[in-house]
């Protein structure tokens, strides 16, 4: 939950968000969600579809 809340707070200053591993990309979707971020979800939906 840390590795994907970081990952969220560096997508807010970034608008970037880069995976390092398959569990990332789990985590953040369902972080991004609880806090209500819907930017991130958009993005982490584009990058799950591609």
């Amino acid at each position: 939950m840390e590795i994907g809340l970081m990952d969220i707070l560096k997508f807010m200053y970034r608008n970037n968000l880069t995976f390092t591993t398959a569990l990332d990309v789990l985590n953040v979707p369902m972080v991004a969600d609880k806090l209500d971020v819907a930017s991130c979800m958009r993005h982490c939906s584009l990058l799950l579809r591609n």
